[in-house]
């Protein structure tokens, strides 16, 4: 009976001193767009385009063919993200009329900040569109 104390002992103070700290697998940053659609606002007319996203450069560009300019008034959309779960895009896209014109200076009249609300680690991209040549 003695023996079975110290042993119970021994056995307690081994598994107290393998434990280590928990590590959180799902803490990461990752602040990036992964794709942005712009959607026409016309009644008569709904379309969808993807846009061409720029990582390095932080810029997302929307060129809309020659031949399906009438689908998209670019001063009139709405867009769509998708980023990772525990990120946030401000200012928020849901349900607003977007302006995806260059302003009269040249520059994107619309800068997006992505946040991770894990880490507070920020990513900033420059959104525009064009109706292309061809």
């Amino acid at each position: 009976m003695k023996y079975l104390k110290y042993i119970a002992a021994a056995l307690l103070l081994i598994g107290l001193s393998s434990c280590k700290k928990a590590v959180n697998p799902f803490v990461h940053d990752d602040v990036t767009i992964t794709s942005m659609v712009m959607l026409s606002t016309g009644f008569d007319i709904q379309s969808s385009l993807e846009a061409t996203i720029d990582q390095e450069a932080g810029t997302i560009v929307f060129v809309v063919p020659r031949a399906e300019r009438a689908k998209y008034d670019l001063t009139k959309v709405k867009l769509m993200a998708t980023v990772w779960f525990d990120a946030i895009i401000s200012p928020k896209l849901s349900d607003t009329i977007w302006d995806v014109t260059k302003d009269d200076d040249g520059n994107p009249r619309i800068t997006l900040t992505v946040t991770s609300a894990q880490t507070g680690s920020t990513k900033q991209y420059q959104v525009w569109g064009y109706v292309s040549s061809k």
